[in-house]
């Protein structure tokens, strides 16, 4: 069969068995699904418990397709590319910092750096590096032949030897890639290398580092988004954004992640099942952090309501969760059960 047929009717497999109703239940399907309507429940609450569950299902596709992109990179990429070559003429006609999202096929652009021959640096924090390495193995080795011949790095953020990396790499042509929503530096919602900002309605905290680096650089940022569609990915640009040497930078930093981030609000509200970070973005909130509260005795209504509870298990032990503040309560195991075959009927297994 011809490898992209096969693709394609791999994929048409995949999508019945994800995207069906009868999702297998297990322990650590349910725990994500909990976090991922919490946030859906934040973000867009217009979203019924229904519609959040089939945009589960959809992003579990989402999830698979990610994982495919990788092993695809060393060969012929299924998918219609749209709008890289404008992007890639922009791209050299100066180095600077590639702002990208966690979003659709947001991996693609490593690939297509490699083949055009543009040499990249990666930027990852260092309390996610060794993680990073670990999960994305398939696309280092995709990277090696780049890295080899000196068109690849990957640099820790928090390492002050690649900070000095970064002033001289530029300079020999290196574009700079930073996924903007990345919550490996949000340390807290004071940290002064955050900024608060609004997103879809809510404020949130994200970090200031596509912006610092681009004023600090003098560097042009190029936003980019890879959004799936019908067998296409489309990369959305926005205009390059130029720094000025004289403009303060926390301003600069507050004007550009405003206008990156609404941008980025406009394809999460179209198609939110293609951002990767729905079942962790309560990080970024700048109202409520995941917390042990009291709240459990306290509840004038029943906390058996799934639309408003969710119940998730870390380590060996079982919580039930508020949605609406991210309060939790440690519940046994068997009250775990309970409410997970009451929930999710028979599709439930519990391990």
């Amino acid at each position: 069969m011809d490898p992209q047929h096969h693709y394609w009717a791999e994929l048409q497999r995949i999508q019945t068995n994800l995207e069906s109703d009868n999702i297998k239940w297990d322990i650590d399907t349910i725990s994500t699904f909990t976090f991922m309507s919490a946030n859906l429940s934040h973000f867009l609450p217009m979203l019924k418990l229904n519609t959040q569950k089939k945009i589960f299902s959809r992003a579990r596709t989402q999830q698979w397709l990610n994982a495919m992109d990788v092993t695809l990179f060393a060969g012929t990429y299924p998918w219609r590319i749209q709008g890289w070559n404008d992007f890639r003429k922009r791209l050299i006609v100066q180095p600077g910092i590639i702002a990208s999202f966690h979003f659709g096929a947001y991996q693609l652009i490593c690939y297509l750096m490699v083949k055009a021959k543009i040499p990249f640096a990666l930027l990852v924090a260092a309390t996610v590096k060794d993680d990073w390495t670990t999960r994305n193995a398939v696309l280092l080795e995709a990277l090696e032949e780049a890295r080899a011949e000196g068109r690849f790095v990957l640099l820790d953020a928090n390492s002050p030897a690649a900070l000095r990396q970064l002033y001289s790499l530029p300079k020999q042509g290196f574009q700079i890639l930073i996924f903007a929503d990345g919550l490996e530096t949000v340390v807290g919602k004071d940290s002064p290398s955050l900024e608060s900002i609004s997103f879809l309605g809510q404020n949130i905290a994200v970090g200031r580092g596509v912006a610092q680096l681009a004023h600090t650089l003098q560097l042009p940022i190029y936003p980019m988004i890879a959004h799936r569609k019908n067998k296409s990915v489309q990369l959305e640009t926005l205009p390059t954004m130029f720094s000025i040497a004289n403009t303060d930078r926390r301003i600069f930093a507050t004007a550009v992640l405003n206008k990156l981030f609404g941008w980025f609000a406009t394809f999460v509200i179209r198609s939110p099942e293609q951002w990767t970070l729905w079942s962790h973005i309560h990080v970024l909130r700048g109202d409520e952090k995941l917390a042990l509260g009291v709240w459990y005795t306290q509840e004038s209504d029943s906390f058996k309501d799934s639309a408003k509870y969710g119940i998730f298990k870390m380590g060996d032990y079982c919580y039930v969760l508020r949605k609406k503040d991210m309060k939790c309560f440690s519940i046994s195991k068997a009250e775990f059960e309970t409410l997970a075959q009451q929930w999710y009927t028979d599709h439930t297994v519990i391990r």
